[in-house]
């Protein structure tokens, strides 16, 4: 499991709102400013995202809570996220260049095109893939506990 610190800003209609800050994997790392990731993440701002969970644990404003994903459905969703889209450029610049007498296309345009547009497909089906799963609760963000404050 996978977990995260965040803070509930609202509480609606049995959702919480959660706000939680995006790391670096430079908060994990004790070379510090020593490597070129550090000096990336030193020169853009560190992003908050809010997050709408199912408050299965009645919070309420104001109060730190852990939220968790699990580990196999965020390994499946890295993998999707990348390897789709790639699989779709090469295939589809692939099948371009194996195309192009048939449209008369010189050179390595419709390599390009047919990429491009393999590419744009693949991002369209993760993203279909991914809200569906969202739908069936199998990606689904949870509520864990409430974190004590010290």
């Amino acid at each position: 499991m996978v977990e995260q610190e965040g803070s509930v800003v609202s509480v609606e209609s049995g959702f919480a709102y959660v706000d939680v800050q995006k790391r670096s994997s430079c908060s994990q790392c004790d070379k510090n400013q020593e490597c070129g990731e550090s000096i990336l993440s030193s020169m853009f701002p560190v992003k908050k995202q809010v997050m709408k969970v199912k408050n299965t644990l009645d919070v309420r404003q104001g109060e730190q809570v852990t939220l968790g994903i699990e580990e196999g459905a965020l390994v499946m969703l890295a993998l999707l996220t990348y390897m789709i889209p790639l699989v779709f450029l090469v295939v589809g610049a692939l099948i371009g260049g194996q195309l192009q007498p048939v449209f008369g296309v010189t050179g390595e345009l419709g390599s390009i095109l047919l990429g491009f547009l393999a590419l744009l497909l693949g991002f369209g089906l993760v993203r279909w893939f991914v809200g569906n799963q969202k739908r069936k609760k199998v990606l689904s963000v949870r509520l864990l506990r409430r974190s004590l404050v010290l």
